[in-house]
C-alpha cells in the first residue's frame, strides 16, 4: 500500500533531506559560491542548481502525499479522477 510507504518511508526522507540541505543551499548563497574548475560555473549558477535540491524534496513529498490522498479515497470507495 502506497499510504504505509509513503508515511514510513517517502516523508522521513524527504523531510531530512529538505532540513539538511536548507543549510548547504544558504552557504552556497551566502558565500557567492563559484566552481573552482577553470572555466566553471560563474557565481549564480552554482547556488541555484544547490537550491534545487531542497526544492526536489518539496515537490517528491508533495506528489507521494497527493497519492496517498488519492489511495485513501479509493479505500473509502471513491473513485479519482482519470482511473
Amino acid at each position: 500500500m502506497r499510504i504505509i510507504g509513503t508515511l514510513v518511508f517517502l516523508a522521513p526522507v524527504c523531510i531530512f533531506l529538505f532540513v539538511q540541505s536548507l543549510d548547504y543551499v544558504h552557504d552556497a548563497w551566502r558565500f557567492r559560491e563559484q566552481s573552482r574548475e577553470a572555466g566553471g560555473l560563474p557565481y549564480p549558477f552554482t547556488p541555484l542548481l544547490k537550491s534545487v535540491i531542497p526544492l526536489t524534496a518539496a515537490l517528491l513529498l508533495l506528489q507521494g502525499v497527493a497519492l496517498a490522498i488519492r489511495d485513501l479515497a479509493g479505500l473509502r470507495g471513491h473513485r479519482a479522477p482519470g482511473t
